[in-house]
């Protein structure tokens, strides 16, 4: 459900992004030029199907490459993160800075900008135990305050999206990042992260 148009990657082997229209991509397995009729009714215009990137290939970074032209990564959990106009790399997490393992030569502070989605599993790692909290500006994702958490604890599982419907929640729109547009809307990358109801809870990407 995420726009390719930009990346022109696909997170799943095998996948290839397809154009719908000047607008959007999607990335599929296959593609039909015209009309969907599985696209929702108010969406359902014809699909071009020209392919951005390279059909079928995954050409989303590891944790030692550079993604900042893919925008994506290999590995579930992780994120490609800025670090400045010449190199972004994937990581579960991301402190703006100085980060103190990099090599005494390539340490220069990080913006950790989000480029592009978390990638794996995208759903609420237990529905009966843990909420979703959604922002395009987040700013406190602690699970402090939570009444369905029982502590002042980190989230079980955090990632990443490229968000067309929220809106940037920000004070002003500069401070959201933007990931694209579709039918005329700005879209954000927005953070998702899921509060547990046991602070021993973890979730393990698969």
């Amino acid at each position: 459900t995420e726009n390719c148009m930009e990346s022109g990657c696909c997170r799943d082997a095998g996948y290839t992004c397809f154009t719908k229209n000047k607008f959007w991509a999607n990335c599929n397995d296959t593609c039909s030029r015209g009309i969907n009729l599985q696209d929702p009714k108010e969406h359902r215009t014809p699909w071009s199907c020209d392919v951005i990137g390279e059909k079928g290939h995954l050409m989303c970074g590891s944790a030692t490459e550079n993604c900042m032209e893919s925008k994506c990564c290999k590995n579930p959990g992780f994120t490609c993160f800025e670090k400045n106009e010449h190199w972004a790399n994937c990581n579960d997490t991301c402190t703006a800075g100085i980060n103190h393992l990099d090599p005494e030569e390539h340490k220069t502070p990080w913006s950790c900008k989000v480029l592009g989605p978390t990638a794996g599993d995208l759903g609420n790692p237990n529905p009966e135990r843990c909420t979703e909290h959604h922002s395009t500006y987040p700013t406190r994702i602690s699970c402090v305050g939570d009444p369905d958490a029982r502590g002042p604890y980190a989230p079980a599982k955090k990632l990443w999206s490229c968000d067309c419907d929220t809106g940037c929640q920000a004070p002003h729109p500069d401070l959201c990042t933007q990931c694209g547009s579709h039918t005329g809307t700005k879209c954000y990358q927005a953070l998702t992260w899921y509060c547990c109801d046991d602070e021993d809870f973890t979730y393990h990407w698969s």
